[in-house]
């Protein structure tokens, strides 16, 4: 994450220089996190963790 985040300021620095492919990367890792994150949650809600 934290290095996600060293990357987002690098790309951030030189927004021209900015490839398809980094985008994607970029999207793909967010999307990816996103849906841990939606996966975690719904595993607490089946287990009755969050009432």
């Amino acid at each position: 994450m934290v290095s996600g985040l060293f990357w987002l300021q690098q790309a951030a620095s030189q927004p021209p220089r900015m490839t398809p492919l980094a985008w994607v990367l970029m999207l793909f890792s967010f999307t990816a996190v996103a849906a841990l994150t939606v996966w975690c949650y719904v595993k607490l809600i089946q287990k009755g963790g969050l009432r």
